[in-house]
């Protein structure tokens, strides 16, 4: 269940996955959280979800089962247009509490007997994964509202004042004027928690470029549209003014500021002693504790970052990339227009042609202006078919169908031979058959029946399979297949074995005979 193997994701998350972490992802969580997202009540079970999070928001974490029913019933009768009866509801909480998504205790109050109905009051609560999945819902949905592209400028602007102020913190560490260690060590948590936040504002620049990449590819590969190609245009504009220009200074001052405090050692060893110091504020406080902190050294948080910012580094991969990309909706959006004028200048001939027209004489007629623009624009047949005083070509002769022929119909599956006019033969008796050959053929000089079958020639492996499926014939069902033959099988508790070359086989001592013999 949620919570039994934990996550364990490096800042190497390439590696990680590699070593199969991935699979943790959904190992570690609770799976009826899809099962929830999918039933066919999922809007019945996500109204209650997002009211008792507007509870928990409110601080109440754990209100009474008949307030959640009161809160609910309105939307859910709205959604589904008739009445959402208590024991509906009942129901749907219950489903939720068996998936482990709500948590459940009794009401403490004084109970006046056994039937009391108040011992059924409940307190619900929503489990730590119920919150974030509810949280990432109306995420989503607040996104699908607000398509707008975001301005990363702010990202690289956040991160150089972050970044300033994390060199000061270490500055003030390196002084070491506190007066009290709770106070260093409050510094150094903000420190942690700082470098921590740089690398959640350099994601957040990747994603960003990856989805203004990924939408300029889905122009790619979508219609000529209108609407698309000013999104698209729109989007160009953002990168090219708003982003490119400032890019680069940002980056230049961003990556001074790394390698000022990668060549510093002082900070470095401020970098170490903040780690330290951090693990031990944790200690002390398990409660607010973060894993991610303390997992994660500062130093290499910085090192990462440094590769990211740096000349040809994986900033600039992204934007040369979408630079790539854009070289090609520009061409796209060029052979649109193109496209637009040249419909647009062939309307505006057609439009002058017809006010010439309009204000000629009655008398004239325009024939070969008709013709020509009534005409096929592929004439494959016969090229002088529009023109007067040439010579037609004979018109062509119908297409041949074959399909109005009869033929005859083909026949995929093989039709099967019919054997001779003889009886149908059964697989059970083809085996007994081709088992009586084998035992007329070990036994032809008639001195082997009556004795023991491991002292008959064996010469091959096929002997060893006859030999299994005489035990089978002899002992299986008292003997009934054997008998047919006109023989029966003694066993003898006796194990032998025969060997050949690549063979060896154990068997119990058999002895075969004729049946009168046995009688």
């Amino acid at each position: 269940m949620a919570g039994e193997n934990k996550v364990n994701l490096d800042v190497d998350r390439i590696s990680a996955f590699n070593r199969g972490e991935g699979a943790n992802l959904v190992l570690s969580r609770n799976q009826n959280l899809g099962i929830m997202f999918a039933s066919e009540r999922s809007i019945f079970y996500v109204n209650i979800l997002l009211r008792m999070l507007y509870y928990r928001n409110e601080h109440e974490l754990e209100p009474l089962n008949e307030e959640i029913y009161s809160a609910v019933k309105p939307a859910q009768e709205v959604f589904s247009g008739e009445e959402y009866p208590v024991e509906a509801f009942n129901r749907d909480i219950q489903q939720l509490y068996d998936w482990e998504i709500v948590s459940r205790r009794i009401e403490k109050e004084r109970l006046r007997g056994y039937k009391d109905i108040r011992r059924r009051k409940f307190r619900f609560s929503l489990t730590d994964e119920a919150v974030l999945f509810i949280n990432w819902l109306e995420e989503c949905y607040r996104n699908d509202e607000d398509s707008n592209p975001i301005d990363s400028r702010n990202f690289l602007i956040d991160f150089i004042g972050r970044l300033k102020e994390i060199m000061r913190a270490l500055n003030r560490i390196l002084k070491d004027n506190y007066s009290e260690k709770d106070s260093k060590m409050q510094e150094a948590v903000s420190v942690v928690y700082g470098v921590n936040l740089l690398d959640d504002l350099t994601l957040r620049i990747s994603n960003q470029l990856g989805e203004l990449n990924a939408r300029l590819l889905g122009f790619l590969l979508s219609n000529y549209k209108l609407e698309k190609a000013k999104d698209a245009v729109f989007e160009l504009e953002f990168y090219t003014t708003a982003y490119l220009k400032q890019l680069d200074k940002l980056r230049r001052e961003i990556l001074e500021l790394l390698r000022r405090i990668k060549k510093d050692k002082k900070i470095e060893y401020a970098l170490n002693d903040c780690a330290v110091l951090t693990a031990e504020y944790y200690t002390k406080f398990p409660f607010m504790s973060n894993r991610k902190f303390l997992k994660q050294s500062p130093i290499r948080i910085f090192n990462a970052l440094e590769n990211f910012y740096k000349s040809s580094g994986k900033l600039d991969q992204l934007c040369r990339r979408i630079n790539d990309t854009a070289i090609k909706v520009w061409g796209k959006i060029s052979a649109y227009l193109r496209e637009l004028e040249r419909k647009n200048t062939r309307l505006e001939d057609l439009k002058a042609r017809i006010k010439e027209m309009s204000e000629s004489d009655e008398s004239q007629t325009f024939d070969s202006f008709f013709f020509e623009l009534l005409s096929y624009t592929q004439m494959s047949t016969d090229s002088n078919y529009w023109k007067e005083g040439f010579e037609k070509a004979n018109p062509p002769l119908p297409r041949l169908i074959s399909d109005k022929k009869i033929k005859e119909p083909k026949h995929f599956i093989k039709i099967r031979k019919k054997s001779g006019s003889g009886p149908v033969q059964s697989l059970e008796q083809y085996k007994l058959e081709k088992l009586n050959e084998w035992i007329q053929c070990k036994t032809a000089d008639n001195e082997s029946l009556g004795k023991k079958v491991s002292n008959w020639d064996f010469d091959s492996f096929e002997d060893f399979e006859k030999i299994v499926e005489l035990a089978e014939a002899g002992i299986l069902s008292k003997g009934k297949q054997l008998n047919k033959l006109g023989m029966e099988l003694e066993v003898i508790d006796n194990l032998v074995s025969i060997e050949l070359k690549r063979a060896n086989l154990k068997f119990s001592e058999m002895i075969l005979k004729k049946k009168h013999d046995y009688e």
